[in-house]
C-alpha cells in the first residue's frame, strides 16, 4: 500500500507539472527550480569575535552548516554538524556518525576521534571528556596529548573547578566517583557504590554534587566531605521525578504526579456543564499540573516538603529567597481567554504563608516573573506595570503616570490588552534597574528612587527601539550591565533599520541606516556579526568592528541582484475608520516596463506591510503556497496592506481597508484594476472570504484554512489545544464582542457564509484535513455553498495536513495550483 501511495504522488506531481508548464507557455523552466539559500541562522560567535557559525537552508529545505573568518577570509563547510562549541583557539563539533572533531583554528588543523557517545569541556574550555561505549579519555586541549583513560562514563564537569563526576562499574557494582584533575594528575575524592542512579546535578556554586538513586538522595559537599542521605518512601518513585537544578547547594524541588485518574475514562468522558473547563482542558490540568506536585528537599534540615496543592497548583519558584508565586489558574474561569486570569500570592516556604500579591492577572507567560536576585516580582495588570518589594511587602504602579502606551490591543475598547514587553522586563544584574518597553521606545526604571527616563525618545517618527536577544535573555533569566553598552535594535517606518548602542551616563549612539531588517545580532570582543534581509534582498551577513568598519562577510543568492527585483513602495491611505492613516507595501514585477499595464495579487493578513520586510526566495518549499518572488518573476505587482480594526465588525473593516487601499494603488497606471486578485490564509483567509461578498473589486480570490462561519465556529472545538474557539472570537483576531447570543445580528452580518449568494467570482479553497486551528471542515462550508449556487470553485484537502502545508511534495502541489489560478484568471 505504501509503494502504492508513493507513486500515485510522483504521478500527481508529473501531472500538476506537466499542466503547469503548458500554463506557463513560453516561460518552460520556473524560477523557483533552481536552487536559492532560503535563510541563514547565525548560531555561535568565537570569544574573540573573528569566527562566526551559521548554518545555510536552501529552498529544498536542505541544511549546510559553515564556520568563517571574517578577518581573513577562511571558511569551511559542513553538511551535518551537532552540538557545535567554541574555545579560545578550536572549534568543536560532532557528526551524525558520532565522530568527534576539534579543529584547532590556529593550526587550521582537525583532531578527530572516532565512535564518541558524548563529549564535555571542563569549565575553563582547556579540558575535553571524551566519551565512548564504555570509556572515557580526557584530552588537554593546549597540545592534545592524553590525560587519562578511565573505564567508565564522564556524567559532568564542575561549574567552577576541574572536578568531575564519573560512573564506572567494578566487578558487577555501580559507582560513582568524584575526581578532581590538579596539574594533569588524578585524585579520586569520592567514591560510592549506587543502585539505579538515575540523576545528578553541581550546586550553581560548586560546592556540591546531587544525585538521586533507587530510594535516596544524596548532597555531597566537596570542602566539607560530608554526604546528606535523605531516604525516600514508597510514595516517591525517584526514576520519574522531575528533579531541577540544584540552587546554591540549599535545595532541591521537583514534581511528583499523583495518579488521578477515573477507571471509567476510556469508555465515556463526562463532560459536566459546571466544570471550569472542558474535558480535554481539565483532563490535561488534572494529569499536568494540578496532581502534579511541587516538593522541595531542604539540606539544612533534611526534610521534604511538599510546597504545592490541588488548589494552588501553578507556581514560579524563586529558590534565593526561598518562596515563590502559587495561583490557581480555575479561580475565576470560565473566561474565553486564551490563558486564564487568577490572583497571584507569595508563598513562603518556610511556614507555608502565602500573602496576596495581585488580584486577576492574566497568567501568559512573561506577565509575571522575579527579579533577576529574587527581592521583586514585576507582573502587568492589564494596562500597567507593577512592582512588588519582597521584603517590605509593598508596590508601586510604574508606569501610571506615564504619558506613553506600554500594552497594546486587537482593537480599541478591547478587553484584553498585553505588554509590548511581551516576555517580561529586562534588569540590570544588580536590581537598581530594568527596562520595559512602550509602543516605540524603551523605559528605564530605578528601583531604589522610583525615577524613570525615557533612553530612546522616538518623538512621533513611529521608530520602534528594542533590545537585541531579548526573549533568550528573559528566558535565560539573564540581566544586564547597565556599565556596560546596551545593543538596541532601531526599526524604522520605511522599513529601514539600524542598531544603537546605549549606555547609563553616555546615552544613545544610533549607528548606520540600512535597507532592510536586521536580525541575528551578535557580539564579542569589539565584534559584531547581523543578518540584514528583505524581500528584494537576500540574507547577507555584515560585520562591524570598533573601527567603524561596516562589511559584508558573507552574501547569498548573488544572482538575485540580476533579477534587478525594484525596493518596496509604501502606498499610504486614510480609511474612514477611527480616521486610520494605514501603508501598505507594493511590490513590483521582476523586469517591470512603465508602458505595460500588469494584473495586481493582493495577499492579505492583519498589518501585512510588515511581510515586506522578510526574505522568502523563489520555491515551491512554502507553507501557504503564496510565494512574492514567484508572482513577481511572473509578472505581477503585490500588494501586501494593513487593515483597520473594528470592533464587532471585523468583515467590514477589512472591506473598507482594502478599497481604500486599492483605490490609492489604482493611481499607478501600470495596474490593470480589472485584473486583482486576492489571497488570504487563516484569518487572512476570512478576511479573503468576507471581502468578496462585499466588494467588486476583485477578478478571483484563493483562501486557506479559514473560518467561514462565526456562528458554528463559535461552537466548535481545537481538539489539539483543548478548549472552544469562542476564545478566538470574543478576544482574538475575530474582535466580536462576547457573548454571541448577545449579538447574534452582529455574528451573523460578519459570517461569509450568509453572504455567498454575492460572490460572483472564482474562488479556489484549500486546507489541511488535520486542521483543528480554524477547523478544516469549515472550509466545506464554503465550497458546499458555492458549488450550491452554481458558482465557478475548487477545493483541495490534503491529508495528513494541518493548519499549514509542510511536506515538500504537497507544498508543491499547493505553490502550482495557486500559482496556476492566478493565471487563468488574471492573465
Amino acid at each position: 500500500m505504501k509503494i502504492i501511495n508513493t507513486f500515485i504522488r510522483v504521478l500527481l506531481i508529473l501531472i500538476f507539472s506537466h499542466s503547469y508548464c503548458n500554463a506557463q507557455k513560453n516561460n518552460t523552466r520556473h524560477i523557483a527550480d533552481s536552487l536559492w539559500t532560503k535563510d541563514i541562522f547565525l548560531n555561535k560567535i568565537s570569544p574573540k569575535g573573528d569566527w562566526v557559525f551559521f548554518d545555510e537552508l536552501d529552498n529544498r529545505m536542505e541544511r549546510k552548516y559553515k564556520l568563517l573568518n571574517a578577518q581573513k577570509n577562511i571558511d569551511f563547510e559542513f553538511n551535518e554538524i551537532r552540538k557545535p562549541e567554541f574555545t579560545e583557539t578550536q572549534f568543536i563539533y560532532l557528526n551524525n556518525k558520532k565522530d568527534l572533531t576539534i579543529k584547532d583554528l590556529k593550526q587550521l588543523k582537525d583532531y578527530k576521534y572516532a565512535n564518541c557517545q558524548s563529549y564535555l569541556l571542563n569549565s575553563t574550555n582547556t579540558v575535553i571528556a571524551i566519551n565512548y561505549k564504555e570509556s572515557a579519555v580526557l584530552i588537554n586541549l593546549d597540545n592534545y596529548s592524553v590525560i587519562a583513560k578511565f573505564n567508565g562514563y564522564v556524567n559532568n564537569w564542575n561549574p567552577i573547578s576541574n572536578i568531575f563526576s564519573l560512573t564506572t562499574n567494578e566487578e558487577g557494582s555501580d559507582y560513582l566517583k568524584l575526581i578532581q584533575l590538579k596539574n594533569n594528575d588524578i585524585d579520586i575524592i569520592f567514591s560510592k557504590p549506587v543502585i539505579d542512579l538515575n540523576w545528578q546535578e553541581w550546586a550553581d556554586n560548586g560546592e556540591s554534587l546531587f544525585f538521586s538513586e533507587k530510594d535516596l538522595f544524596t548532597n555531597y559537599n566537596i570542602y566539607s566531605k560530608k554526604s546528606i542521605e535523605k531516604a525516600m518512601n514508597n510514595s516517591f518513585d525517584t526514576s520519574t521525578l522531575n528533579l531541577q537544578k540544584p540552587v546554591d547547594g540549599k535545595f532541591v524541588y521537583f514534581n511528583q504526579k499523583i495518579n488521578n485518574s477515573h477507571s471509567n475514562q476510556n469508555m465515556m468522558e463526562v463532560w459536566e456543564g459546571a466544570d471550569k473547563w472542558i474535558f480535554p482542558r481539565k483532563n490535561e490540568y488534572e494529569k499536568n499540573e494540578k496532581f502534579n506536585f511541587l516538593y522541595q528537599w531542604n539540606i539544612e534540615n533534611n526534610q521534604i516538603k511538599e510546597l504545592t496543592d490541588t488548589a494552588y497548583s501553578s507556581y514560579i519558584t524563586n529558590p534565593i529567597l526561598n518562596n515563590s508565586i502559587v495561583y490557581n489558574k480555575l479561580q475565576y474561569e470560565p473566561e474565553f481567554f486564551e490563558f486564564p486570569f487568577s490572583d497571584l500570592y507569595l508563598k513562603t516556604h518556610d511556614d507555608n504563608s502565602q500573602i496576596l500579591i495581585a488580584q486577576h492577572i492574566y497568567t501568559k507567560e512573561g506577565n509575571f516573573n522575579f527579579s533577576v536576585k529574587g527581592n521583586y516580582i514585576v507582573y502587568f495588570d492589564q494596562k500597567d506595570w507593577w512592582l512588588y518589594h519582597i521584603k517590605t511587602k509593598t508596590k508601586r504602579n510604574l508606569t501610571q503616570n506615564i504619558q506613553d502606551k506600554f500594552f497594546s490591543e486587537w482593537v480599541d475598547g478591547a478587553t484584553l490588552k498585553l505588554p509590548y514587553s511581551r516576555f517580561g522586563p529586562i534588569w540590570s544584574d544588580d536590581e537598581k534597574f530594568l527596562m520595559i518597553y512602550s509602543q516605540y521606545d524603551i523605559w528605564l526604571f530605578n528601583t531604589e528612587n522610583n525615577s524613570h527616563e525615557n533612553i530612546t525618545n522616538s518623538g512621533d517618527t513611529k521608530t520602534r527601539y528594542r533590545i537585541f536577544n531579548d526573549f533568550n535573555l528573559v528566558a535565560s533569566g539573564g540581566s544586564i550591565n547597565p556599565k556596560d553598552y546596551i545593543y538596541l535594535k532601531v526599526s524604522y517606518e520605511n522599513h529601514s533599520s539600524s542598531w544603537a548602542t546605549w549606555k547609563k551616563g553616555k546615552g544613545l549612539k544610533l549607528h548606520d541606516k540600512l535597507k532592510g531588517n536586521i536580525d541575528y545580532f551578535f557580539y564579542q570582543n569589539n565584534q559584531i556579526y547581523f543578518k540584514l534581509s528583505k524581500f528584494n534582498l537576500s540574507p547577507i551577513i555584515y560585520n562591524y568592528n570598533l573601527q567603524n568598519n561596516l562589511r559584508v562577510v558573507y552574501e547569498t543568492n548573488k544572482e538575485l541582484k540580476n533579477l534587478h527585483v525594484k525596493d518596496e513602495e509604501l502606498v499610504y491611505y486614510d480609511v474612514p475608520i477611527n480616521n486610520e492613516r494605514l501603508k501598505g507595501a507594493l511590490l513590483y514585477p521582476i523586469n517591470y516596463n512603465p508602458d505595460k499595464k500588469y494584473p495586481l495579487i493582493v495577499s492579505v493578513y492583519e498589518q501585512n506591510s510588515e511581510s515586506a520586510k522578510l526574505f522568502d526566495p523563489p520555491s515551491f518549499s512554502n507553507y501557504t503556497g503564496f510565494n512574492i518572488l514567484n508572482l513577481l518573476s511572473k509578472e505581477y505587482f503585490i500588494l501586501l496592506p494593513d487593515i483597520v480594526y473594528l470592533k464587532n465588525n471585523p468583515g467590514k473593516a477589512a472591506t473598507l481597508s482594502l478599497e481604500v487601499a486599492l483605490d490609492k494603488v489604482f493611481e499607478n497606471k501600470s495596474i490593470d484594476k480589472n485584473r486583482v486578485g486576492l489571497i488570504g490564509h487563516s484569518f487572512g483567509g476570512y478576511q479573503t472570504g468576507f471581502v468578496i461578498t462585499q466588494s467588486n473589486y476583485f477578478k478571483t480570490a484563493v483562501i486557506g484554512s479559514t473560518t467561514i462561519d462565526l456562528v458554528t465556529y463559535y461552537h466548535d472545538i481545537s481538539w489539539s489545544m483543548k478548549k472552544e474557539q469562542m476564545w478566538r472570537i470574543e478576544n482574538q483576531q475575530f474582535r466580536m464582542s462576547p457573548d454571541f447570543y448577545k449579538f447574534k445580528e452582529e455574528y451573523i452580518n460578519n459570517t461569509t457564509l450568509y453572504h455567498l449568494d454575492k460572490i460572483k467570482i472564482p474562488v479556489l479553497i484549500w486546507t489541511g484535513k488535520e486542521d483543528d486551528n480554524a477547523n478544516w471542515y469549515q472550509n466545506t462550508y464554503l465550497y458546499t455553498g458555492l458549488r450550491r449556487l452554481n458558482k465557478p470553485v475548487k477545493m483541495l484537502l490534503f491529508n495528513k495536513e494541518g493548519h499549514s502545508v509542510v511536506t515538500p511534495v504537497n507544498q508543491k502541489l499547493l505553490t502550482i495550483e495557486i500559482e496556476n489560478w492566478f493565471d487563468k484568471y488574471l492573465k
